[in-house]
């Protein structure tokens, strides 16, 4: 993990201050072990550069395990082309959206949307992870990118301080896997800075029907006026 990370991050279970103990740094500076400790008590490890917030027995989960699994398997490093177009393109209106934005990839899955964003000159992308693919998939994606850092958290408890990401909050197509869609929206909206936006997305359904279109243009409407809006 970059020195810079430390600046975001807090305690997930009372949002207070994180203080790093026995720092072993590597190449360029950055922090490849130590201990976040917090002023309740809690001491969160740093393994391998990647801060570590989750306990092993959620870590363990059996669908935590199979999602980690999926992305070792099939990384998903062909869909470029696909994500350019229909996700960024309709959503965002082009890759350069991205550029020298912070950016918080919640459930980055094998890592590859974190690369391409960060490819496209995002100043900063934190990429947030439960499963076990931190130590796969997404430590060979991500290998050799200096604006990256992976945590291994879960997306519904982030150990990110409130409202210190100015840049784009992200979850594309995993916030229907997490225990309650609600309570991680919040929690997503809650890091959100003045000037940033939260963006996320279920599976979608129903995409012909014409009550679907009806909400998408509605959406886009709204995003732009919200977009124009001061939240300081």
């Amino acid at each position: 993990m970059r020195p810079e990370l430390l600046q975001y991050l807090c305690d997930p279970v009372d949002g207070s201050e994180l203080q790093l103990c026995e720092p072993v740094s590597g190449q360029n500076g950055a922090i490849v072990a130590g201990t976040l400790v917090s002023r309740s008590g809690r001491n969160y490890p740093i393994r391998d550069g990647i801060p570590r917030f989750s306990a092993l027995d959620t870590v363990a989960d059996r669908g935590v395990d199979a999602f980690g699994a999926q992305w070792n398997y099939f990384n998903f490093d062909h869909a470029r082309l696909n994500w350019a177009e229909h996700t960024v393109r309709n959503t965002f209106g082009g890759i350069e959206y991205f550029r020298d934005k912070t950016i918080v990839d919640a459930g980055a899955g094998s890592g590859m949307q974190t690369r391409w964003m960060a490819e496209a000159g995002a100043r900063h992308v934190i990429s947030l992870e439960l499963s076990h693919s931190v130590d796969g998939v997404m430590t060979s994606n991500l290998g050799g990118l200096e604006n990256v850092d992976i945590v291994q958290c879960s997306i519904d408890q982030v150990p990110i301080r409130t409202g210190s990401i100015r840049g784009l909050v992200i979850c594309h197509n995993v916030i229907q896997h997490t225990p309650s869609v609600e309570r991680t929206a919040a929690e997503l909206w809650r890091i959100v800075g003045s000037g940033g936006e939260l963006a996320f997305n279920c599976y979608g359904k129903l995409e012909s029907n014409p009550v679907w279109l009806l909400r998408f243009h509605l959406y886009q409407l709204l995003r732009r006026f919200l977009a124009s809006r001061s939240f300081s």
